[in-house]
């Protein structure tokens, strides 16, 4: 049996054959149309869908050069200040009160998360957060690959290797006015538009984990977790899994008194929860730069509106409703939840939605060898 390596004559007939009798012709990427609202900063369409990620196209990233957004403005002392409570009168009131004067106090410091961040620091480019995530992708299909029975399985690994990549680099997207479909899902108000603000997505397997920038420097990362999977009844419960790791998180309650957030931080770094869970059925773990979300107003000096914006509203009210936005985030809520909402245009894929778990027990090979995607273990 010939052993898979690209660049060699047995390796030129094993695919030309796997092409001609049908056993791995997938077209490869780069003849998959593009999004008009995503632009091509990794060199999607040079990477070689045979030989995998082998080449490192990251060789001029510097790690060390940081930039954190907002750091000329200074960080607010005491970490963000008291939380306000809008509590109800009377006695439906009183345990809102109760919690509201706990969380008087500065936001708590925890050290555990640092070890959150992953060596992926503040102020990091674009460019360096990607160069992260595809060293992570390349180790984890590591012991696969070593594991091939033969060639072709060998070749199918590569191949799901390199459509994640390629993937992740896809989901990058800037936000300068068009139509994304992420404004009215689960990530409505966690970007403006022409601000400079961008985006990468990553399927992480426990969670979907987003990564903002501004002006190509990272400064959040949003975790979002299926209630579902994690088998918790309610965000206090996940609350407590948390304060559990971290220590007790400062609260902070709605005017009915329920418990809507939670916070935590180090010396460099906000960590929110929030629960989204009875729209998106998600629970929501923020990690953001301290210094940039002390002073988001004035990195966000444009409302988002543009005039080609105020001319388009009726055509983009259309369109969501039609169902013409010709791009890859058509109708971002239906694809997110995994549930037809109306959204038409919509890939439903119970596998890959965040609310929907994959219910098919069919073991691949070649499929992304990925930790317990279940249970309370969030971490």
């Amino acid at each position: 049996m010939f052993k898979f390596r690209p660049g060699t004559v047995a390796t030129a007939m094993i695919v030309g054959s796997i092409w001609m009798s049908g056993c791995g012709g997938a077209k490869s990427e780069q003849e998959q149309p593009k999004s008009a609202s995503n632009i091509d900063p990794f060199g999607v369409s040079s990477v070689d869908l045979k030989a995998g990620a082998s080449n490192d196209e990251y060789e001029d990233v510097d790690m060390d050069d940081l930039s954190v957004p907002g750091n000329e403005y200074g960080m607010k002392k005491g970490g963000g200040g008291a939380a306000k409570a809008n509590c109800p009168k009377g006695k439906a009131g009183n345990k809102c009160r109760e919690e509201a004067k706990k969380s008087s106090a500065p936001i708590p410091e925890s050290e555990e998360i640092a070890g959150q961040m992953e060596g992926i620091p503040w102020g990091l480019q674009s460019r360096g957060v990607m160069k992260n995530f595809e060293q992570r992708i390349n180790k984890e299909y590591e012991d696969a690959l070593k594991n091939a029975n033969g060639a072709v399985e060998e070749y199918n690994i590569r191949t799901k290797l390199t459509k994640e990549i390629n993937k992740l680099k896809k989901s990058y997207v800037e936000f300068n006015g068009q139509t994304t479909g992420y404004e009215g899902a689960v990530l409505e108000g966690e970007f403006t538009h022409n601000n400079g603000e961008s985006m990468l997505e990553w399927d992480a397997g426990k969670f979907v984990e987003y990564m903002f920038f501004f002006n190509g420097r990272f400064w959040k990362r949003l975790r979002t977790f299926r209630k579902e999977a994690l088998k918790i009844p309610d965000f206090e419960t996940y609350v407590g899994t948390l304060d559990a790791k971290f220590g007790a998180g400062k609260r902070i309650h709605d005017s009915s008194g329920a418990l809507v957030e939670v916070r935590w931080q180090n010396a460099d770094t906000y960590m929110t929860a929030k629960d989204k869970s009875s729209f998106y059925g998600v629970f929501c773990l923020y990690f953001t730069a301290r210094v940039t979300e002390d002073n988001l107003e004035k990195l966000r000096p444009n409302s988002g509106k543009s005039e080609s914006n105020d001319s388009q509203v009726s055509s983009m009210v259309e369109a969501v409703t039609g169902g013409d936005i010709a791009d890859q985030h058509t109708s971002v809520l239906d694809s997110y939840t995994g549930v037809d909402m109306g959204g038409k245009g919509a890939t439903i894929d119970s596998s890959q939605s965040v609310t929907t778990k994959n219910k098919s027990n069919k073991k691949d090979p070649a499929a992304k060898p990925k930790e317990n995607e279940s249970g309370a273990d969030i971490f």
